[in-house]
């Protein structure tokens, strides 16, 4: 029989005899295929696909017979399939090497035998081929490939080695139930399939451009929203991977990458020029420290994203680190390098379908960046707009902290001759620092806009003309924020975020600062931890008042979310809150610093549970 007739029988029969039809010889004289290619595979009725099969099996081999049954349902399902999309390359790809025909050929042999496998097993545990929803998700991932190089990338490389994972993880699971029947299925299986994978490996490196890695290469074969990641599953597996030929490196990013198998995908990327950015527009340019930190920071969003997002890069971060952050359980995104100052960023179909954006914090240059991105989102984005400049603004961080000093309701904060007020001239400057010098503090000057401590300045000795220099270069960019440098025992974070309706607080965290006042680190854990005892007991009021901070926090979240949509944001938020040490004892200062962004706060929430509870981290 020629082979042109045997993949017209298999593609377009819609028997179940039909499908695993073996002719006892076969040539392949007369490739050429002159007829038209279905849309669909001929199938039975009881054999159709339904378009809203679900692709998802459980991870563990329930114990019931028919249950587990249905699961292999699904996988002869799959093999039926591979069966089908072989035959229909056979026919599209006419002209393609004899020797890669021939391969095809036996693949589609195996693949039957698997599908009899599977069946016989199935009837055995009760289930009969057909009953059970069947997904057509492979044929329409695959039916349109228009060269045999793209089709080893999907058919190979991605759904036969995501494969090796699957059948090395059921093989296991079976067994473990005492299913050694079913589990000697997968074990023959994975078998073939690991010649299967070894076959597409050796055509697609003759395929590929020799100027780009194996990865790369087999990441842009795949058409979108198809992505690398499918080519693995739940558990990652080295040892049939090897046995297939797959290189050391090319196996190490993909054990490392992320991406999204079906869910739009939200794009991450860090700016941590965003404050710049606000205060001075698509005009600033950072200096050389700026801009080095944004890039030794670009990976931060990666603690925050889920799998199938997205996180977009200047560079790509070394593969032994991914590798580190994988193996302590953190679920890697797909990371895409990007040029992280073009305007817009065109937003490639490869990135995938889009759900939302989500930079570090909204910018006139994050906005401008995104626009491409934005349009083809299918959820909400955050939109830059004139008025979250004030967000920014140091000068409304002193409006909202004067509503929250010592009261009868809450003796525990601040009095209001120690909260935070604006000077617009050196003179105002010293008339402060006169009078906090006179409740026994020094004087900290801040700009009115930065973030991490950037331009701080503390005055201790009077009026001295390198501080006045520095004072005046701060006055020029508008007033500055002049306020008690005081005794921080703690730096707290208040996490939240701004919703159209209302404010979320989303928890209290810890942050150590440098001797200047300067962000470095977040504690992981409770806000307590590691407080002295003293300090402990007075934040819960001696036992007296245990809800002392949430209910701060609580106040200062819905304040801050008010402000914030009145000014047209919406998104994360984060706000530094003070203990300090005072003469009459500790003391709250709610409001310190507003950041309409993501925190270093909100990554260590997102680090937390990697942390066992008997220990203490530091990010």
């Amino acid at each position: 029989m020629e082979v042109r007739a045997y993949a017209q029988r298999l593609l377009t029969g819609s028997s179940l005899d039909d499908k695993i039809f073996a002719p006892a010889e076969l040539t392949d004289a007369s490739p050429r295929w002159t007829g038209r290619l279905p849309d669909r595979p001929g199938r039975t009725p009881s054999l159709r696909w339904r378009d809203d099969a679900g692709e998802a099996s459980p991870t563990e081999v329930p114990d019931d017979p028919l249950a587990r049954g249905r699961l292999l349902h699904a996988f002869a399902n799959h093999e039926l399939l591979a069966i089908e999309l072989m035959a229909l390359a056979l026919l599209r790809f006419d002209d393609a090497p004899a020797a890669f025909r021939r391969g095809l050929v036996q693949t589609i042999a195996e693949e039957q035998r698997h599908l009899s496998l599977y069946c016989e097993r199935m009837q055995a545990l009760g289930v009969a081929f057909g009953e059970a929803p069947l997904s057509g998700f492979f044929w329409r991932a695959m039916a349109s490939l228009e060269s045999p190089a793209a089709f080893v990338a999907h058919m190979s490389l991605t759904f036969e080695q995501a494969h090796l994972d699957f059948a090395t993880h059921y093989a296991a699971a079976f067994s473990r139930i005492g299913d050694e029947a079913s589990a000697a299925v997968l074990r023959t299986v994975l078998d073939d399939e690991v010649g299967h994978v070894a076959l597409g490996l050796r055509w697609f490196e003759r395929w590929r451009p020799a100027s780009t890695s194996l990865f790369d290469a087999h990441a842009d074969a795949l058409v979108p929203p198809l992505q690398i990641v499918r080519a693995k599953a739940m558990t990652f597996c080295d040892a049939p991977r090897e046995r297939a030929g797959l290189p050391a490196d090319y196996v190490e990013r993909l054990r490392t990458c992320g991406g999204s198998r079906g869910r739009p995908a939200t794009l991450w990327w860090f700016n941590g020029a965003a404050e710049q950015e606000a205060e001075r527009g698509m005009s600033f340019t950072p200096n050389r420290a700026t801009a080095q930190t944004v890039r030794d920071l670009q990976g931060v969003p990666m603690l925050l994203a889920t799998p199938s997002d997205v996180v977009l890069v200047e560079e790509p971060p070394d593969p032994g680190f991914l590798a580190t952050l994988a193996e302590v359980g953190v679920p890697l995104p797909r990371i895409e390098v990007a040029d992280l100052q073009r305007t817009p960023w065109p937003a490639p179909a490869s990135v995938g379908p889009i759900a939302s954006v989500q930079p570090w914090g909204v910018s006139p240059r994050s906005d401008a960046f995104a626009a491409t991105a934005r349009a083809r989102a299918t959820g909400s984005c955050p939109r830059w707009s004139a008025s979250m400049r004030t967000l920014y603004d140091k000068r409304t961080t002193v409006a909202l902290a004067s509503g929250f000093v010592q009261s009868e309701d809450e003796p525990s904060w601040v009095p209001s001759h120690l909260a935070p007020r604006l000077a617009a001239s050196w003179f105002d400057v010293l008339e402060l620092q006169r009078e906090f010098a006179a409740a026994g503090y020094a004087t900290l000057i801040k700009p009115s806009f930065g973030a991490s401590g950037r331009g701080h300045r503390v005055l201790r000795d009077g009026d001295r003309d390198d501080d006045r220099q520095a004072v005046d270069a701060l006055l020029r960019r508008g007033s500055v924020v002049v306020e008690p440098w005081f005794d921080v025992v703690a730096q707290l974070s208040i996490r939240m975020r701004v919703e159209a309706e209302r404010g979320v607080m989303l928890g209290v965290g810890r942050g150590l600062s440098d001797p200047r006042g300067q962000f470095e680190a977040a504690v992981l854990g409770p806000f307590d931890v590691g407080l002295e005892s003293d300090v402990r007991r007075w934040l819960r009021g001696d036992g007296r008042d245990v809800n002392r901070v949430p209910r701060m926090a609580a106040a200062v979240t819905e304040a801050v979310a008010t402000r914030a949509r009145a000014a047209g944001y919406v998104g994360p938020a984060g706000v530094d809150a003070l203990i300090v040490r005072a003469p009459e004892g500790f003391r709250l200062r709610p409001v310190v610093d507003v950041n309409p962004r993501l925190t270093m706060g909100h990554v260590a929430a997102a680090l937390e549970p990697r942390v066992s509870r008997r220990a203490r981290g530091v990010w």
